[in-house]
């Protein structure tokens, strides 16, 4: 979802593209949760997370609708970052689902 939205595919599998919704303005908000794309310094990160995740953006990256999204991760993640609890994982449904909905209904307004 993270490529689909920013786009440069994942040139650390030798792939490269560019967004497929970039322009959408039917896009109004996006919420990506334990993404392994995750990069500390993102402006949309939230949470703990200071690592990147397995499969973070290159240096320098830029999303051209980092207004619209917010990044949920959390240190402990595996995933998203380099902890050692994958529980993490699933519980920002339940963490952060009330920031999630309040970041939603504040980009419908």
């Amino acid at each position: 979802m993270n490529n689909a939205l920013c786009g440069g595919g994942d040139p650390n599998q030798g792939v490269t593209g560019t967004s497929m919704l970039v322009t959408s303005d039917q896009v109004k908000a996006i919420v990506l949760m334990g993404d392994p794309r995750h990069t500390p310094g993102m402006s949309f990160n939230v949470g703990t997370a200071t690592a990147p995740g397995f499969d973070p953006r290159p240096s320098g990256f830029v999303c051209a609708v980092a207004d619209k999204i917010q990044l949920y991760c959390d240190a402990p993640d595996p995933y998203c970052s380099n902890g050692n609890n994958a529980r993490i994982d699933q519980s920002y449904g339940q963490v952060y689902g009330q920031q999630a909905l309040d970041f939603v209904n504040s980009k419908l307004a």
